[in-house]
């Protein structure tokens, strides 16, 4: 059987840190792992090694960028978790996600759904209604997990 897991979709926002404290409590709660995404769009100009290196910097600042909220996680006691950034928008990177890994929960901070129409301009409230599992919106001044 594999283990739980609970996506996180995280902008680097302050309520994508209030979201991810509360899907590290739900794992913790759950015996689930975290998967934490962040989108991002690469806008290609046509030169090849040009958008690579473009990729590659975006990652990287990303990742940097991850590390940074990790050292303000020292709170939240530990849970298996993964760090995963994806090129594209947030919407269609969550049902791609869910469709290809058993995700049992998805949590996301207040602001990664304020852009959520603009993939196909599809709405949050559409998004709810294909996706058949627990979503949690979180929202910046939830620190504390009730």
């Amino acid at each position: 059987m594999s283990k739980k897991t609970i996506l996180c979709a995280i902008d680097f926002s302050e309520s994508s840190l209030s979201a991810l404290r509360w899907a590290f409590k739900l794992a913790q709660l759950t015996q689930a792992q975290v998967t934490i995404l962040f989108c991002y769009r690469l806008i290609s100009i046509g030169d090849e090694l040009e958008s690579s290196i473009m990729k590659r910097d975006m990652e990287a600042k990303a990742v940097n960028q991850f590390h940074e909220i990790e050292k303000k996680l020292t709170d939240v006691t530990p849970v298996p978790y993964e760090f995963v950034t994806e090129i594209g928008f947030f919407s269609s990177r969550i049902e791609m996600f869910i469709r290809k890994s058993p995700v049992s929960m998805l949590v996301m901070g207040i602001s990664v759904i304020s852009n959520f129409n603009e993939y196909k301009n599809l709405s949050f409230d559409q998004f709810l209604l294909k996706t058949k599992i627990p979503v949690v919106v979180v929202p910046k001044e939830a620190d504390e997990f009730v």
